[in-house]
């Protein structure tokens, strides 16, 4: 589905015209929002990164280009590489003003806004590196025959172009009061739906049990440990 396919099919389901450029303008921006929505959401692309740190340096500027993060490991000059863990910055901050004499590898990490990363402990030499599995942020669709399923648009497969056109009509009618659709609430349902599915799918593409929900009859079902792809 490509750009001008979004605006004929939203602009038909919520009575926004398909010739206005305000109107597409409108729906233009909501095609961008819900790719970088569905990619922040469900993590189904990725890409790896590495960044070099500097001794005693402990915060760092994340480039632009990094819309979410998955994981991060450190992998130090004479240690094992390690995972790390996330805190909280006022967490973090704590550590530092209370454990400011520990000379180990980092192993906490925490986001403060939207893109200074905090390290602890911090680093202790300039050779060591930090990896990141993260979301690229994609370039936003402009032409009409651009099309979210191209890598650089957000590579999101034509099969899940339904779920972003719900976000779209969600966003359509609620601004222009749908009643039919709740004021679009209907497509909202519809886009939070197909979101749960595509983790699910990742769940199931990566080897992770999801277990089934039976109503009216609980039981305890073990889980097992996994990448928290939300």
């Amino acid at each position: 589905m490509n750009l001008a396919t979004f605006r004929s099919r939203v602009a038909r389901v919520s009575g926004m015209s398909p010739t206005d450029s305000g109107d597409l303008t409108l729906i233009d921006g909501w095609v961008n929002d819900a790719v970088e929505q569905f990619l922040r959401e469900t993590k189904l692309n990725v890409a790896l990164a590495s960044m070099a740190v500097t001794a005693d340096q402990g915060d760092y500027t994340l480039d632009s280009d990094i819309l979410a993060m998955q994981s991060l490991w450190y992998a130090p000059a004479d240690a094992q590489s390690a995972l790390l863990v996330p805190l909280a910055p006022e967490t973090l901050v704590q550590r530092r003003l209370f454990d400011s004499g520990e000379e180990t590898p980092p192993r906490y990490y925490a986001l403060a806004g939207a893109n200074t990363l905090m390290l602890w402990p911090v680093p202790t030499a300039n050779t060591e590196r930090l990896h990141i599995l993260y979301v690229p942020r994609p370039t936003a669709l402009s032409a009409t025959a651009d099309s979210p399923d191209v890598a650089d648009n957000g590579g999101v497969p034509a099969e899940y172009h339904s779920i972003l056109e719900a976000y779209v009509k969600w966003k359509a009618c609620e601004a222009e009061e749908h009643k039919p659709s709740e004021n679009g609430a209907v497509f909202m349902r519809e886009w939070q739906a197909g979101v749960a599915q595509v983790r699910g799918d990742i769940k199931k593409k990566a080897g992770m049990n999801v277990p089934t929900v039976r109503l009216g009859r609980p039981r305890h079902i073990a889980s097992s440990p996994g990448i928290d792809v939300r």
